[in-house]
């Protein structure tokens, strides 16, 4: 069940970005809402530390004014099964 879940963190930021930073190409980010949010999708696969990836920000001086976490719910994997079968 872990492998079909996925998890997605968004991260809202105090200023926009134009762009990611290099520094933090190796998660993967997508810059949404006009650069003022950052959203990090993981699934069963992902090895990269969310602690790593905030104190990265920080020493980017990258400020997070609030964050938001969605997981997959059993009911949404039970329907992506289920439709992937028709």
């Amino acid at each position: 069940m872990k492998k079909l879940g996925k998890r997605q963190l968004t991260l809202h930021l105090q200023e926009p970005l134009a762009l990611i930073p290099s520094e933090l190409v190796a998660w993967g980010l997508e810059l949404k809402s006009d650069g003022k949010e950052l959203v990090y999708n993981m699934d069963g696969n992902t090895n990269l530390d969310i602690s790593t990836l905030l104190k990265r920000m920080s020493e980017l001086s990258i400020v997070i004014k609030d964050l938001q976490t969605h997981q997959t719910s059993l009911e949404e994997i039970f329907v992506s099964l289920v439709s992937s079968r028709v």
